[in-house]
């Protein structure tokens, strides 16, 4: 199947050969923004608490979401700078796809 025929049939897996550019930009928007320039100028991580279900967030959201209750900038506190790293990858190729001079740990 070429990448312009039409898929009728939604139980028939579709492909096509070739390469496919995926260039994504991800902005970080207000909550974002106000988290990584705090980050940046004061050291610190800020994370935020859900007054409706208690839930925290780090980095802070504008909304919980899981209970959709807005988050007001007076619930936004600086949190410590140590943790437990629950996931972590190593990364070998850069965005780019082109190989890192060492290898880079990404941890969460």
């Amino acid at each position: 199947m070429g990448f312009l025929e039409k898929q009728t049939d939604p139980t028939t897996p579709m492909h096509w050969r070739g390469d496919m550019q995926a260039d994504y930009f991800y902005p970080s928007g207000i909550a974002g923004d106000k988290f990584f320039k705090h980050l940046k100028i004061n050291d610190t991580f800020l994370a935020c608490k859900c007054t409706k279900c208690s839930k925290i967030y780090c980095p802070p959201r504008m909304y919980c979401e899981d209970c959709f209750e807005e988050i007001p900038d007076s619930n936004w506190k600086e949190v410590p700078t140590v943790g437990t790293v629950k996931l972590f990858t190593v990364a070998k190729l850069n965005a780019h796809g082109k190989n890192l001079a060492k290898p880079k740990v990404i941890a969460f």
